[in-house]
């Protein structure tokens, strides 16, 4: 049996687990969409017999069977469980010592996925939960709201944000750190000039960087919010997993695409311009 190991971005929380994996999945769902804030989690099935974990962390109860689990210093997104399945637990692939060991075997809940992700690749996609796959997935329209504001929220609702402007850039980026501090396989953001933006909740915030990156996440669910950078002080990147209406979010680069997970193929049409610090 293999001993897997994990932990959260400030390294407060780590974890361990000696034993079989039980299924990896790619999950589309909403819930997993706005927890993780990313267009989808990719989870590891870890049985809950082997399962140490040691540091401070916050299990979120998000509905009467499910809750996710994050690291409060650094929002680190680490696990989801079910007492649908109480005999595993579901790691996030950002949690993971060695990300590239998760290898999907079903993209599941496939039919609630967002417009903006066209994925190119051999995976099987089930509508449901892992029901009986299909080849056919024609994709889901976008929609134009021409001078509609955009609005986002967090998976509990506490913390929300508005803004008229339109995005100054949008794109996927694939970076270690956006995964470590999301629990999600990439990252996905729209930048807005940050006084167009108003905030409603409170959040908490987690330097890193050496203090050039703030990441603001909802204190209740761990939900991450927003990323700003001092080397663009009148910005702030926004992830589009929050947003109310997924559909409005075009992304238009691939950032970091040298640490994009192995078996993730995404919009290969798109631009892959230098490096953005993170």
């Amino acid at each position: 049996m293999a001993e897997i190991s994990g932990r959260c971005m400030c390294g407060a929380v780590t974890w361990r687990h000696q034993g079989d994996t039980t299924r990896n999945l790619n999950c589309h769902c909403d819930e997993c969409r706005r927890g993780v804030s990313g267009a989808f989690s990719a989870v590891m099935g870890l049985s809950s017999k082997g399962f140490e974990i040691e540091g401070p962390w916050t299990d979120f109860k998000y509905s009467l069977e499910s809750s996710r689990a994050f690291c409060p210093v650094c929002g680190t997104r680490i696990w989801f469980r079910s007492d649908l399945w109480p005999d595993e637990v579901f790691v996030n692939v950002g949690a993971l010592d060695e990300p590239s060991d998760l290898i999907p075997e079903q993209h599941v809940l496939y039919a609630e996925r967002v417009p903006w992700v066209h994925l190119e690749d051999d995976i099987p996609k089930s509508e449901g939960f892992q029901q009986d796959t299909d080849t056919d997935h024609p994709d889901r329209a976008t929609i134009e709201i021409p001078n509609a504001a955009l609005s986002g929220r967090c998976l509990c609702g506490e913390v929300s944000w508005q803004t008229d402007a339109d995005p100054l850039w949008t794109g996927h980026c694939h970076c270690d750190s956006c995964r470590r501090a999301t629990g999600a396989p990439f990252a996905s953001f729209l930048c807005e000039p940050e006084d167009s933006v108003t905030w409603t909740g409170e959040q908490t915030e987690f330097a890193s960087s050496q203090g050039r990156v703030t990441r603001r996440f909802c204190k209740t669910c761990g939900t991450h919010m927003s990323y700003a950078t001092t080397d663009r002080p009148n910005d702030i990147d926004l992830y589009a997993a929050s947003l109310n209406d997924p559909t409005r979010f075009k992304p238009k680069n691939h950032f970091h695409n040298d640490e994009r997970l192995p078996w993730l193929h995404l919009d290969e049409h798109l631009p892959k311009p230098r490096p953005r610090h993170v």
